[in-house]
């Protein structure tokens, strides 16, 4: 039912939840995440849109991942009542409808940024602009020198790479997407006239 949550913020998270409304009239669902497990679902972000149901099928409930989650388990909520106001409120007795409570992983993952680094800054700037150059990999490797992960990079860039166990990871760009996981890591490589000037941590430089 739960695609994986992973901790980077700004991503749309998406669960598809099976409905069963056959009164002829409009139900109203509303999905929660406790994504700072504080134990409750009154943080800002915690509370999807409101969609309203009028047949049974599959629903989309929608969030957006908010900064400064950690690993762990979690728990989300979906509220499903022919009264608006009853879900839409996170706790408290409901009239019609159903309740249930799930409880949700939240999975490590590395995420971040690629760009040419043509000043040899290792900071991005406003003379340059992140990248996939038509087409990058990032590869998670890990201490046997095999691909425990892998993402692709996005156009404007960024990455993502989840379905990992904590641990200690390598990061290798590679013009190379073939590599399984599981496999052996392919060679580092680099985009036509780039050149590796270094890692951007948080604002440390490497």
């Amino acid at each position: 039912m739960f695609p994986p949550l992973l901790t980077p913020s700004g991503q749309t998270y998406t669960v598809s939840v099976n409905v069963t409304n056959t009164t002829g009239s409009d139900a109203y669902l509303v999905g929660y995440i406790d994504f700072n497990k504080d134990g409750d679902f009154l943080d800002t972000g915690e509370k999807s849109a409101t969609v309203t149901v009028n047949a049974s099928g599959s629903q989309d409930v929608s969030f957006t991942t908010p900064a400064g989650m950690t690993t762990g388990t979690t728990y989300a909520r979906f509220r499903l009542s022919s009264t608006q106001t009853q879900a839409e409120s996170s706790i408290g007795a409901a009239t019609s409808g159903e309740v249930e409570d799930y409880a949700l992983p939240i999975s490590p993952s590395i995420f971040g940024t690629i760009w040419n680094d043509s000043d040899a800054s290792i900071t991005l700037n406003g003379s340059e602009s992140a990248t996939n150059a038509g087409g990058l990999t990032v590869y998670a490797v890990n201490t046997s020198g095999n691909v425990a992960a892998k993402a692709t990079v996005a156009a404007d860039g960024t990455y993502v790479i989840g379905g990992l166990s904590a641990a200690a990871y390598t990061l290798r760009l590679s013009t190379d997407s073939s590599a399984a996981i599981g496999a052996s890591a392919p060679t580092a490589s680099l985009p036509t006239g780039w050149v590796n000037t270094g890692e951007n941590k948080n604002g440390v430089t490497e």
